[in-house]
C-alpha cells in the first residue's frame, strides 16, 4: 500500500489523492505540505478521525490522545499542554536524544567501524528510533538497539499490533 500510494501521490499534481475500495470507507490521503497545515493546524475540528479510524486502531491506541476526536480530544490535549510546555518537552526530548546517540548509538556504530561490520542503517535506526520514542513516552528503554541481544517483547508486541491494525487498514471488506 505504502509503494501504490506514493506512486499514486507523485503521479497527482495536487499531491493528494481520493482512495475509495469496496466495502472501505472513502479516504482522502495527501501529502501536499499546504494541506496537511491546513488540516491539522487551522481546520482540525472539521477532519475528524471518526469512527472507521477508531475501530481500525482502537485495541492498539485506546482512547487516548491519538484516536480520538471532538471533546475528548479537547480533553485529553488540555490535559497533556498541562503537564509538557513546548520549552519543557523540548529540553526534555533533547537530553533524552543527546543521551541516546552519545551512550548508545555511537557506540553500535563506533564497534561496527572497529570491526568491519556491515550494518543495515534503516534498521539501526528504527531501533534507535524505538528506543528513543519509549524513553520519552513510556520513561523505560527497551535497549532494541543493543544488536546482541535478543529482541525485547515491548518490541514484538508493538510490531504485531502495528502489522494486525495495518492488516484491517488495507482488507477490502472492513468487516474482515
Amino acid at each position: 500500500m505504502n509503494e501504490l500510494y506514493t506512486q499514486l501521490l507523485s503521479e497527482s499534481k495536487t499531491q493528494t489523492i481520493v482512495v475509495q475500495r469496496f466495502g472501505a470507507p472513502r479516504t482522502v490521503v495527501t501529502a501536499n505540505p499546504n494541506n496537511v497545515e491546513y488540516i491539522l493546524k487551522k481546520n482540525f475540528e472539521n477532519f475528524p478521525k471518526g469512527k472507521p479510524f477508531t475501530d481500525l486502531l482502537g485495541d492498539f491506541l485506546g482512547v487516548g490522545i491519538f484516536n480520538v476526536d471532538g471533546e475528548k480530544w479537547s480533553l485529553q490535549r488540555k490535559l497533556a499542554s498541562h503537564e509538557f510546555s513546548v520549552k519543557s518537552l523540548r529540553e526534555f526530548v533533547v537530553k533524552i536524544l543527546e543521551d541516546e546517540v552519545k551512550n548508545r548509538l555511537l557506540p553500535v556504530l563506533e564497534n561496527a567501524v572497529e570491526n568491519n561490520i556491515i550494518l543495515d542503517m534503516q534498521e539501526v535506526l528504527r531501533r534507535f528510533a524505538f528506543d528513543t520514542i519509549c524513553e520519552v513516552s513510556l520513561d523505560t528503554n527497551p535497549s532494541y538497539l543493543d544488536l546482541s541481544s535478543p529482541v525485547p517483547p515491548l518490541v514484538e508486541a508493538f510490531d504485531n499490533a502495528s502489522k494486525f491494525s495495518a492488516m484491517r487498514g488495507v482488507e477490502p471488506i472492513s468487516a474482515i
